[in-house]
């Protein structure tokens, strides 16, 4: 959806609401569509409006919840979020919920907490490109906790799934980073402090991967993979021969058969 055809949708709420301005799910909607375009002043007022008038309200407390997060509010965002996943049981809503509460708290450094919402999601989670989303996030989560065999185990479902879908959006050089990770974190080539950086990483191609770009910018991205992975392992592996690891890395980021 364009910036145009979003804007568009969030006029056709307004009209709604000015002939049912008690109308809490769309104003929830338009406050939090306000936020996304930058419009914080319009945002806070409508969500401040919906919490006066349906403070007892799912939809209202996930708008609440995600609003909080974009202002680093994370306390309130995680309050919000929590008391929204318990109203929001039988609504499909509460899977973009989960998502996003599981954000909060890892983002609040809460990784347990972010493992056990994350957990949740994935019994419920039907979507297959969301589901493959959560089992990813599932595997940083794990990494980061040190859990490596967990981490393991998450980044193999996601293996199966991306075969069985043949997901497109996610090419093999995304799909294989984390088995790189997992790797160069199981034989203590990197330490897990220094995991953090390659997971951030991670993070990046990942939405770099979500839009078009060419194969020459595939291949910088390749590049800088490579590059990072070697200055890891050169400041942290100590009497190790780097550059056998480093070869198996790269065949490791190219594809899927090593």
């Amino acid at each position: 959806m364009s910036i145009q055809q979003f804007e568009d949708a969030l006029l056709e709420i307004e009209k709604i609401l000015e002939d049912n301005p008690g109308d809490l799910s769309s104003r929830a909607i338009l406050a939090k569509g306000y936020f996304m375009l930058g419009r914080k002043a319009d945002s806070l007022k409508e969500i401040e409006r919906c919490m006066r008038e349906g403070p007892e309200d799912g939809e209202v407390l996930n708008a609440y919840g995600h609003i909080n997060y974009g202002l680093k509010n994370y306390k309130l965002a995680i309050e919000s979020l929590e008391k929204a996943r318990k109203l929001l049981v039988t609504s499909p809503d509460n899977l973009d919920n989960l998502t996003l509460l599981g954000a909060v708290y890892f983002g609040f450094g809460q990784t347990q907490n972010a493992i056990r919402i994350w957990e949740t999601q994935l019994q419920n989670e039907m979507r297959k490109y969301a589901y493959y989303g959560t089992t990813v996030d599932l595997f940083i989560a794990y990494f980061k906790d040190g859990q490596i065999d967990k981490a393991c185990e998450k980044i193999n479902i996601a293996d199966t799934i991306f075969n069985r879908y043949q997901i497109k959006e996610l090419n093999n050089t995304i799909r294989n980073f984390p088995r790189a990770i997992i790797i160069l974190g199981k034989e203590r080539l990197i330490s897990l402090r220094k995991s953090k950086i390659l997971i951030d990483y991670f993070h990046y191609l990942i939405s770099v991967n979500s839009v078009q770009y060419t194969q020459a910018d595939a291949n910088i991205v390749d590049e800088l993979q490579v590059n990072l992975l070697s200055n890891l392992i050169a400041t942290e592996a100590t009497g190790v021969n780097e550059k056998p690891v480093i070869k198996f890395v790269s065949r490791l980021l190219a594809s899927a058969d090593v």
